[in-house]
Protein backbone atom coordinates (compact mmCIF):
# COMPACT_ATOMS: atom_id res chain seq x y z
CA UNK A 1 0.00 0.00 0.00
CA UNK A 2 1.67 3.11 -0.80
CA UNK A 3 1.44 6.27 1.23
CA UNK A 4 -0.79 8.20 -0.94
CA UNK A 5 -3.69 5.00 -0.49
CA UNK A 6 -3.18 5.14 3.52
CA UNK A 7 -3.61 8.65 4.04
CA UNK A 8 -6.61 9.56 1.56
CA UNK A 9 -8.38 6.36 0.94
CA UNK A 10 -9.12 4.70 -2.19
CA UNK A 11 -11.36 7.20 -3.60
CA UNK A 12 -8.79 9.80 -3.83
CA UNK A 13 -6.43 7.47 -5.18
CA UNK A 14 -8.93 6.43 -7.83
CA UNK A 15 -9.58 9.85 -8.32
CA UNK A 16 -5.70 10.97 -8.53
CA UNK A 17 -4.87 7.98 -11.03
CA UNK A 18 -7.88 9.25 -13.02
CA UNK A 19 -6.40 12.42 -13.58
CA UNK A 20 -3.31 10.81 -15.07
CA UNK A 21 -5.35 9.34 -17.36
CA UNK A 22 -4.95 5.62 -16.48
CA UNK A 23 -6.11 3.10 -19.34
CA UNK A 24 -9.83 2.14 -18.66
CA UNK A 25 -9.52 -1.31 -19.48
CA UNK A 26 -6.10 -1.74 -17.96
CA UNK A 27 -5.62 -5.30 -16.30
CA UNK A 28 -3.03 -6.00 -13.85
CA UNK A 29 -1.43 -9.37 -13.09
CA UNK A 30 -4.64 -11.29 -12.27
CA UNK A 31 -6.16 -9.88 -15.31
CA UNK A 32 -8.42 -8.04 -13.24
CA UNK A 33 -9.52 -4.73 -14.30
CA UNK A 34 -9.54 -1.36 -11.77
CA UNK A 35 -13.60 -1.63 -12.25
CA UNK A 36 -13.50 -5.39 -11.27
CA UNK A 37 -11.22 -4.86 -8.30
CA UNK A 38 -13.85 -1.47 -6.41
CA UNK A 39 -16.83 -4.39 -7.00
CA UNK A 40 -14.96 -6.81 -5.79
CA UNK A 41 -14.04 -4.66 -2.45
CA UNK A 42 -17.49 -3.30 -2.45
CA UNK A 43 -16.66 0.41 -2.98
CA UNK A 44 -19.91 2.00 -4.44
CA UNK A 45 -18.62 5.51 -5.31
CA UNK A 46 -15.86 4.22 -6.63
CA UNK A 47 -17.42 1.88 -9.24
CA UNK A 48 -19.76 4.85 -9.63
CA UNK A 49 -16.94 6.95 -10.54
CA UNK A 50 -15.24 4.52 -13.04
CA UNK A 51 -18.65 3.79 -14.79
CA UNK A 52 -18.91 7.38 -15.02
CA UNK A 53 -15.65 7.62 -16.35
CA UNK A 54 -15.96 5.05 -19.33
CA UNK A 55 -14.59 1.87 -17.65
CA UNK A 56 -15.79 -1.32 -19.04
CA UNK A 57 -18.83 -2.37 -17.70
CA UNK A 58 -18.37 -6.31 -18.20
CA UNK A 59 -14.56 -6.74 -17.50
CA UNK A 60 -13.81 -10.08 -17.06
CA UNK A 61 -10.94 -12.42 -15.56
CA UNK A 62 -9.51 -15.05 -17.02
CA UNK A 63 -11.74 -17.15 -15.31
CA UNK A 64 -15.13 -15.13 -16.95
CA UNK A 65 -15.56 -13.38 -13.67
CA UNK A 66 -17.26 -9.88 -14.24
CA UNK A 67 -17.42 -7.15 -11.41
CA UNK A 68 -20.73 -7.80 -10.62
CA UNK A 69 -19.85 -11.70 -9.99
CA UNK A 70 -17.61 -10.30 -7.64
CA UNK A 71 -19.85 -7.78 -6.10
CA UNK A 72 -22.30 -10.62 -5.51
CA UNK A 73 -19.58 -13.09 -4.41
CA UNK A 74 -18.37 -10.55 -1.69
CA UNK A 75 -21.67 -9.59 -0.63
CA UNK A 76 -21.31 -5.80 -1.61
CA UNK A 77 -25.11 -4.75 -2.01
CA UNK A 78 -24.88 -1.15 -3.12
CA UNK A 79 -22.78 -2.48 -5.66
CA UNK A 80 -24.43 -4.95 -6.75
CA UNK A 81 -27.93 -2.45 -7.01
CA UNK A 82 -25.67 -0.05 -8.85
CA UNK A 83 -24.07 -2.58 -11.43
CA UNK A 84 -27.95 -4.00 -12.30
CA UNK A 85 -28.97 -0.27 -12.15
CA UNK A 86 -26.25 0.69 -14.34
CA UNK A 87 -25.00 -2.23 -16.25
CA UNK A 88 -27.14 -4.68 -16.35
CA UNK A 89 -30.67 -2.88 -16.61
CA UNK A 90 -31.78 -5.58 -19.54
CA UNK A 91 -31.96 -8.37 -16.53
CA UNK A 92 -35.46 -9.78 -16.00
CA UNK A 93 -36.54 -8.00 -12.14
CA UNK A 94 -36.99 -11.68 -11.18
CA UNK A 95 -33.23 -12.29 -11.95
CA UNK A 96 -32.30 -8.70 -10.08
CA UNK A 97 -34.37 -9.86 -7.22
CA UNK A 98 -32.44 -12.92 -7.34
CA UNK A 99 -29.27 -11.19 -7.39
CA UNK A 100 -29.74 -9.03 -4.58
CA UNK A 101 -31.29 -11.77 -2.18
CA UNK A 102 -27.66 -14.04 -3.06
CA UNK A 103 -25.67 -11.03 -1.83
CA UNK A 104 -27.71 -11.04 1.12
CA UNK A 105 -27.12 -13.86 2.58
CA UNK A 106 -23.37 -13.72 1.50
CA UNK A 107 -22.92 -10.52 3.94
CA UNK A 108 -24.95 -12.96 6.63
CA UNK A 109 -21.66 -15.07 6.43
CA UNK A 110 -19.17 -12.49 6.10
CA UNK A 111 -20.39 -10.67 8.95
CA UNK A 112 -18.40 -12.19 11.58
CA UNK A 113 -15.62 -10.67 10.35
Amino acid sequence: MNVEHRYCGPQALVESLLKKNVEPDSKDGKDQTPISWAAEAGHDAIVNLLLDQGFSKDSKRINDRTPLYWAVWNGHEAVVKLLLEEVHGNLKEERKRRLVFQTKSKTVRHNCC
